[in-house]
């Protein structure tokens, strides 16, 4: 008689990493429409300083290639932080999101009230500091179900759907049911990234940004907009550390295996 494998843990389920793509999204959307560049998806970045480097636009380039930086710098201190807290017995990425959520709000109430300049470099402050969450966002959650994946970016996830999807439709149907699951999930990721992208350019555009611009105009009164994932991203706080407790008090209570004789 098989056994049913053990669901995966909380933040490894597929509302969680919705949601956490749901973020990337939305912040994604609001630096393409103020800062003209990406704050998650580097891909796009990476592209995209090649071609104002090649056209002559230097100051475009400098800025989308800083962004690339300060992604990877983000993920650089978020696994320097969370080493040093496992090496201490200590779970941090509820901290680390805690810290996102914070940066997050901040950020927005700061733009919204044009206290950072409603310029194309204040635009660019936020996405290098937005830029630089992300990185830390995708460093310390990258699995679900045990399974290396992206909350940031999501072109293997769009791929590994697609994948899955070729492979149930060409098997049997007794062996399709976990090329389903997998498509269930990368799904959940593609939703919510898209979800947050498209809620975040609706709410800008009903705030004031104009629909006959292109890219890169900075509006102020988007900055409000931020406040959605920032709330999104302290309840994925609090759901990740009631789950540490709960793995902390079950482990703490277990009873310690006999030696064999």
């Amino acid at each position: 008689m098989s056994v049913a494998p053990a669901p995966p843990p909380v933040t490894q389920s597929a509302p969680f990493v919705a949601m956490l793509a749901f973020v990337a999204g939305s912040l994604n959307v609001w630096a393409l429409m103020n800062a003209g560049a990406f704050a998650t998806s580097q891909t796009g970045n990476l592209v995209a300083s090649a071609f104002y480097l090649v056209t002559g636009h230097w100051d475009r380039a400098l800025f989308v290639f800083g962004s690339i930086v300060a992604f990877g710098v983000g993920t650089m201190v978020s696994a320097l932080v969370l080493q040093a807290g496992h090496s201490r017995g200590k779970q941090l990425d509820a901290f680390s999101l805690m810290v996102e959520a914070a940066f997050i709000a901040v950020a927005g109430i700061l733009w919204a009230t044009r206290i950072i300049p409603e310029t194309q470099y204040g635009a660019h402050l936020v996405c290098l500091g937005i830029a630089f969450t992300a990185g830390a966002q995708g460093n310390a959650f990258h699995q679900i179900a045990g399974y290396s994946y992206g909350n940031v970016s999501i072109t293997p996830e769009l791929q590994g759907m697609f994948n899955n999807l070729a492979l149930a439709i060409g098997k049997r149907k007794k062996d399709a049911p976990g090329h389903w699951m997998w498509i269930k999930r990368f799904f959940a990721v593609l939703a919510g990234f898209g979800g947050g992208a498209l809620l975040g350019a609706m709410l800008s555009v009903q705030l004031g940004w104009p629909k006959t611009e292109l890219p890169g105009h900075p509006q102020a009164e988007t900055g409000w907009t931020l406040l959605i994932p920032a709330l999104v991203t302290f309840g994925l706080a609090l759901v990740t550390g009631k789950a540490n407790r709960k793995a902390a008090t079950t482990e703490s209570v277990q009873p310690a295996t006999q030696p064999q004789k």
